[in-house]
């Protein structure tokens, strides 16, 4: 994790150790689904910034949204790069993953993707929390960035690198909701 603070030392370590399970389940869930070894790394942990998700992400992008449906309230969003993008979709429509983006193709790739990695994550953060931790479905959209699709919420930022034969990143971001909610109010 990164030296800056976030929430608090206690917070920020949960978020990390929280993030970790995070990497751990996408490992698992891409390695089967794509039939080769896949590795994801934490690059760092840092607060929403708009004017940084903008300059990281200039051109339209793959937003997926995905909420709770029990354990815990808000929702958790992926932003991934069209080259990115086109790489995992091709990827899991048993590609090597050499196809341009096509949003027609690609978008139900992605967030049947995300549905499976957020269901076995689910199934990691119910044992974590000893409570039932379960995911709505996820949508995913091609937009433009704008400020409003971030309005709902604060968010955390997750920067990822997945590496399946291409390193490449993508961003998770997670509602303060939810985050609080990593430690019992005594402990917060």
């Amino acid at each position: 994790m990164n030296d800056t603070t976030i929430f608090n030392p206690k917070l920020d370590q949960k978020v990390d150790d929280v993030e970790q399970e995070f990497v751990q389940t996408a490992e698992q869930v891409l390695s089967a689904t794509f039939n080769r070894e896949v590795k994801v790394a934490l690059l760092e942990i840092l607060p929403f910034d708009f004017k940084t998700i903008k300059a990281d992400f200039p051109q339209n992008t793959v937003y997926v949204k995905v909420g709770f449906h029990d354990g815990f309230e808000g929702n958790s969003l992926f932003l991934f790069s069209t080259e990115t993008a086109a790489y995992l979709a091709d990827l899991m429509m048993m590609g090597e993953g050499d196809a341009a983006f096509d949003s027609d193709e690609h978008l139900d790739a992605i967030q049947e993707m995300v549905n499976q990695i957020m269901a076995e994550y689910g199934r990691s953060l119910s044992s974590i929390f000893d409570r039932k931790v379960d995911f709505s479905e996820s949508k995913a959209l091609f937009i433009d960035l704008s400020p409003s699709d971030f309005q709902e919420s604060n968010w955390v930022r997750i920067r990822l690198e997945i590496d399946a034969g291409q390193k490449l990143e993508f961003n998770r971001l997670v509602s303060w909701n939810a985050v609080h909610k990593y430690l019992p109010d005594s402990e917060d």
